[in-house]
C-alpha cells in the first residue's frame, strides 16, 4: 500500500519504481489494482453483484462462490506479487543465494547467517533443496536456530506462479534477476548442473539462470558422490559454464555423506562466503 500511497501524493511511476526497486510495469499495475489490496486489508471476504435476476437461488449461490473464491485468488496473488517486491533497496549488497537437490543443502543456513552480516539475502531453493533444508535442523541446531531468526525469505517453483495472475503482472524470476547483485548456487548438484549445461529452464532457478546478465557475477559451488563429480559429462558441463562466465568454487576430497571418500564434497562455508565477497568486491570481515 505505501506504493500505491506514493503515486497517489505526486510521485510518477518511474520515481516509485526507482525508490522501491521494483520495475514501472510492476507500479502501474499496482495502481490499478489498488482497489484489490484494500480489499485483502480491510474486507476478507469480497462480495460480488449477481450477474443475473432470472437465475435460481441455488444458481445465485454457486455463482456467488464462485466469484468470491476468483477474487480471493486474485488478491492473493497480487499481495504476493508486492510482498516479493516491495523491499526497499538499501546501501547493502544484495545476494541471492539458490540451492539444489544436494545434502549439502544442510550447510545453507550458515552460509546465509554468514553472508546476512553484509548483505541483504534472499533465499531460492529447488523442490529437492527443499527436502535436505528441513534436515538442518538436526546438522547444526545453534546455526538453524540463527537461521529461522533472521526470517531471510525463502522462494520456492511455486512462488512463481503465486505471484502472476494475469498479461502484465510481475514475472518472479525476471524481478529476482533485477534484484540481485550477485547469485550463488551453492550447493550445485549434478542435475542441475547438467540443467544449466544445456539452457534448461523448467523451475524457478533455472529461470533465473536462464535470464541472468552475463554483467552480474554468478558463482557455482557443486556438490556430489565421487563418481558423479568425475564422469565425463561432469568435465563437459563444467566447461560450458566457464564458457558462460560462471565462476566455478571447485568441489574438495573428503568422506561423503554416502561413506565414500574421494572428491565431490561441497567447498568449505568460508570459502564459499569468501568467494562471493570477492565478486562483489567486498573485502572479508568487512561489514556494510
Amino acid at each position: 500500500m505505501k506504493i500505491v500511497a506514493c503515486v497517489e501524493g505526486g510521485m510518477s511511476h518511474q520515481a516509485a519504481a526507482n525508490e522501491f526497486g521494483i520495475s514501472r510495469t510492476a507500479v502501474t499495475k499496482m495502481v490499478k489494482e489498488k482497489d484489490l489490496i484494500a480489499a485483502k486489508h480491510e474486507q476478507p471476504d469480497l462480495k460480488r453483484p449477481r450477474r443475473r435476476a432470472a437465475t435460481t437461488d441455488s444458481e445465485d449461490a454457486a455463482s456467488s462462490e464462485a466469484d468470491r473464491k476468483t477474487s480471493k485468488s486474485d488478491v492473493k496473488n497480487l499481495i504476493d506479487a508486492v510482498h516479493v517486491l516491495s523491499a526497499k533497496r538499501t546501501t547493502r549488497p544484495r545476494i541471492l543465494l539458490a540451492a539444489s537437490g544436494s545434502v549439502a543443502t544442510v550447510k545453507v543456513p550458515e552460509l546465509a547467517v554468514k553472508l546476512s552480516a553484509v548483505a541483504d539475502v534472499r533465499i531460492v531453493l529447488t523442490k529437492a533443496a527443499t527436502f535436505f533444508l528441513a534436515k538442518a535442523s538436526a546438522y547444526n541446531p545453534d546455526m538453524y536456530e540463527q537461521f529461522q531468526t533472521l526470517q531471510l525469505e525463502i522462494l520456492h517453483d511455486e512462488d512463481e506462479w503465486g505471484a502472476w495472475n494475469s498479461m502484465g503482472d510481475p514475472v518472479l524470476h525476471i524481478q529476482l534477476r533485477d534484484w540481485a547483485d550477485i547469485l550463488c548456487i551453492s550447493p550445485l548438484s549434478a542435475n542441475t548442473m547438467a540443467k544449466l549445461a544445456h539452457g534448461l529452464c523448467d523451475n524457478l532457478l533455472t529461470c533465473i539462470v536462464r535470464a541472468w546478465s552475463c554483467r552480474k557475477p554468478l558463482l557455482v559451488a557443486p556438490a556430489m558422490n565421487t563418481q558423479m563429480y568425475l564422469h565425463p559429462a561432469t568435465g563437459k558441463q563444467l566447461g560450458l559454464m566457464r564458457e558462460y562466465g560462471y565462476d566455478i568454487i571447485p568441489p574438495v576430497c573428503k568422506t561423503l555423506a554416502c561413506g565414500e571418500i574421494g572428491n565431490g564434497a561441497l567447498a568449505p562455508v568460508e570459502t564459499i562466503h569468501d568467494a562471493i565477497l570477492a565478486a562483489l568486491k567486498v573485502p572479508p570481515g568487512h561489514a556494510i
